[in-house]
């Protein structure tokens, strides 16, 4: 951030305390101005002349001449909504706020994607939300959450253990740690990824903090994905805000038997987009023009990441009835994908799991297989092995007579 002057940072600290200058009034006033040091100095009747409420007047009018009550907190920048360093995404909702950032802030300039759910989840959703993470880190993402306990830290966690983007938005101010069990969590995003807050330093989390929160969540992606939700709650809360912004909505499918779905497959019912798997959330992501459709790069055996150039697309490469060849031949990971569906159809966990493969390489690897066509999805979310083949894996001998056919390669 471009280092502010005295009397800029005074005047960010002066309209954040003010009791009634709210981010409607804010946005007028970015929109008019291009410093929170001159929307205070304009006066009485600039501020009438772009239309603010008597309210408004009189509380800007106060901002001006009270004295600044709280302190800049160490290792954190204040955003107006007119800097260029602010997310134009966010900038864009009915009600953009100053922001508090820590760590990275351009990281709120990437594909942002936000991954929320409840609190009490299941196994599976916490799984799910870790999975969904760690992919779409993998594919270039920024995986946005809330960092409450649950799916929104599943979340995060999916996203630090690939060394991916991660923001989480706060509903406390600078200073403060909550949830008290997230301290290293919070710390761990500031140093990889960022912490966001509207709140003045050091408040307290309070109950109408968390909508203004999700607001916020949903204000900086273009996808918000729901993993589990209850029939009411802080999820559920966040996609109708990413409704009112006209941002997309995926919703992870869950049984009918289990209360913390019931408000995610309402939410299916209502026209939300089912998540059917990692790779094909990445897939539509990609065609609605988010995410690269080039993998920009991949581990090699000895844990180097090199630049993989462009990826064989999902179309127009290879023939009807076989493979394509992949560029550079296939790799150890996507060896042992093959080797893995040889003959059985498996879901992308139990694949990962026999694999022996780490994350952000079995993604990529069955990424670069599926749009090669060497394995293809099922019903169900399963993948097997595509029944052609091509110039990319070298032919297997042909089974022997006596070779019971459950032992045939696919």
């Amino acid at each position: 951030m471009t280092r502010l002057d005295a009397a800029e940072r005074d005047a960010r600290l002066r309209l954040m305390q003010a009791d009634g200058v709210g981010p409607a009034a804010i946005k007028v006033l970015a929109g008019a101005v291009p410093s929170a040091e001159e929307a205070l100095r304009v006066g009485v009747d600039a501020w009438r002349a772009l239309g603010l409420s008597d309210a408004h007047v009189s509380a800007l009018d106060a901002a001006a001449h009270n004295p600044v009550e709280v302190n800049w907190p160490d290792g954190w920048d204040l955003y107006w909504p007119a800097d260029e360093a602010y997310p134009g995404l966010l900038a864009a909702i009915d009600d953009p706020p100053m922001i508090w950032v820590r760590g990275n802030v351009a990281m709120l300039h990437q594909f942002c994607t936000a991954i929320v759910g409840t609190r009490k989840c299941s196994d599976y959703g916490r799984r799910t939300a870790s999975m969904l993470s760690g992919a779409l880190v993998a594919a270039g993402a920024c995986v946005v959450s809330g960092l409450a306990y649950g799916i929104d830290a599943a979340a995060h966690r999916g996203a630090l253990e690939e060394h991916g983007s991660t923001v989480a938005v706060m509903g406390c101010g600078p200073g403060r740690v909550y949830p008290g069990g997230h301290r290293t969590l919070q710390r761990q995003i500031a140093e990889q990824g960022a912490l966001v807050s509207e709140f003045l330093p050091g408040a307290k989390p309070a109950p109408w903090h968390f909508p203004r929160r999700n607001r916020i969540i949903s204000g900086l992606c273009r996808a918000t994905i729901v993993v589990e939700a209850y029939d009411s709650g802080g999820a559920l809360a966040t996609a109708a805000r990413a409704r009112e912004q006209e941002r997309d909505i995926f919703v992870v499918p869950g049984s009918i038997e289990m209360p913390m779905a019931r408000g995610s497959n309402r939410l299916l019912a209502d026209g939300a987009s089912p998540v059917v798997s990692p790779m094909d959330l990445v897939d539509r992501l990609r065609l609605l023009g988010y995410l690269p459709r080039v993998e920009r790069a991949r581990r090699t055996d000895g844990g180097r990441m090199e630049d993989r150039g462009q990826s064989v697309e999902r179309r127009g490469h290879g023939s009807r009835n076989g493979p394509a060849p992949l560029p550079g031949g296939l790799t150890d990971g996507e060896e042992r994908i093959l080797k893995v569906l040889s003959t059985e159809k498996l879901t992308p966990e139990v694949i990962m799991d026999r694999a022996r493969i780490l994350p952000l390489v079995f993604w990529s690897a069955l990424a670069r297989l599926e749009a090669a066509r060497h394995v293809r999805i099922l019903p169900g979310g399963r993948y097997g092995r595509s029944s052609g083949r091509g110039p990319g894996v070298a032919p297997k001998k042909r089974a022997s007579r006596s070779t019971p056919p459950g032992d045939r390669l696919a």
